[in-house]
């Protein structure tokens, strides 16, 4: 005995979890037909999800529904109107305090001002029986847990508008109920900038059901042509990257160039190529200018080591004379111009080979040590609506 109760409170959790799954799949399938404007077509949606869990907003939903379908057409069998009053009382009676009773009390009030101005002998018509139908709904991925089941206020905003449906192959009104037979159906979507997708629902006799198809959203495809290294939201990425729709910050950082970033903004399936070329810094320039000014040093100190060899070799050629036979007083002079020539060169070649060594280390260090930095970098207005960023 034991054992069978815990089986039926086990099942009647499975059960109760299932009817606020199917209550949830409805309230957002008339959630979206009343941003649309169809307010019967929601008014059905909110009706099921009412009768799968009777939450007092689902109610009220359903009476906003109704009230504006009233205004819309003015049926002369005002089975809107009633209804719309009879929901707003049971949001009354069910939310004691708080919530949206003042408008729940408005509206009871608007409607039957309306309802007392219809001649006593207008009959309202019994309601319909119970069809059974299906509507096919779409909702982006993760967006059914993002909210609970409630009034319609606020309501988020959609990109579904240029959606397409279909069920079993044929044509339909997104969230439109379509009676069908009992037995399986499918719905599919189709939405600019997502993946299409399909589901299958068994359908039971006599019951209302939402097919409600989970949209996956395309990514974005971005190609960085540069020849630096890429940084996507503040990460390293390859050239050619997948993201997803939004705003990205794009960075290049390149040795010896200023740092460029852009802010761009993708569209879900968009396929863009981002050209950046890449200036190079001050101080990378610097450096070419250098490296000019090392070898004009080097090729004049190579110039001055050849005159010093020169006047050297003079001077030896004139000493050797002397050893051997003697010189006058004009080689005597000469001699002496030579040694001071020699060494004037010799030191100039030392002077200007040190500088050459010296620029050329500097160039050098000024080369290993220009590293990219985002350090000091302000945003550039761009007409096209990119953000360049530069360096102060």
């Amino acid at each position: 005995m034991k054992r069978a109760l815990i089986l039926l409170v086990m099942f009647a959790s499975i059960a109760h979890a299932e009817d606020r799954k199917r209550a949830e799949e409805l309230f957002r399938a008339g959630e979206r037909a009343f941003r649309a404007q169809q307010y019967s077509v929601a008014a059905e949606h909110f009706e099921a999800a009412y009768d799968a869990a009777p939450i007092p907003e689902i109610a009220f939903s359903a009476a906003q529904a109704y009230r504006r379908q009233w205004f819309i057409d003015r049926e002369p069998k005002p089975l809107h109107a009633k209804r719309a009053i009879e929901l707003f009382r049971v949001y009354l009676e069910t939310v004691k305090q708080g919530g949206r009773r003042g408008d729940a009390s408005d509206g009871i009030a608007e409607l039957q001002r309306e309802l007392d101005k219809l001649t006593p002998s207008t009959a309202v018509a019994p309601p319909p029986p119970p069809k059974t139908w299906v509507a096919v709904s779409a909702v982006v991925a993760g967006e059914e847990a993002k909210r609970e089941l409630g009034d319609l206020s606020p309501l988020p905003a959609s990109d579904l508008v240029n959606a397409k449906a279909t069920l079993d192959g044929k044509p339909v009104e997104l969230y439109a109920p379509v009676e069908v037979k009992p037995g399986e159906h499918v719905g599919e979507v189709i939405a600019d900038g997502y993946f299409s997708q399909k589901k299958t629902k068994q359908v039971i006799d006599g019951r209302n059901e939402v097919i409600e198809v989970v949209l996956q959203p395309k990514p974005a495809i971005l190609v960085v042509g540069t020849s630096g290294r890429v940084l996507i939201d503040g990460v390293s990425a390859k050239s050619k990257s997948e993201l997803p729709a939004g705003k990205h910050t794009i960075v290049v950082l390149q040795r010896g160039y200023e740092p460029v970033m852009r802010d761009v903004v993708l569209a879900r399936g968009e396929q863009r190529t981002l050209a950046i070329d890449l200036e190079p810094t001050r101080q990378r320039r610097s450096v070419k200018w250098l490296l000019i000014g090392s070898g004009v040093l080097a090729l004049a100190g190579g110039g001055a080591t050849i005159a010093a060899f020169h006047y050297d070799g003079r001077m030896s050629d004139i000493e050797a004379k002397r050893k051997a036979h003697g010189i006058d007083e004009a080689e005597y002079r000469e001699y002496n111009d030579a040694i001071d020539s020699r060494d004037f060169w010799r030191t100039s070649a030392y002077v200007l080979g040190g500088a050459a060594v010296v620029t050329a280390g500097v160039a050098l260090g000024l080369y290993l040590f220009d590293q990219p930095s985002t350090e000091g970098i302000r945003l550039v207005p761009d007409p096209s609506g990119v953000s360049v960023v530069g360096r102060f």
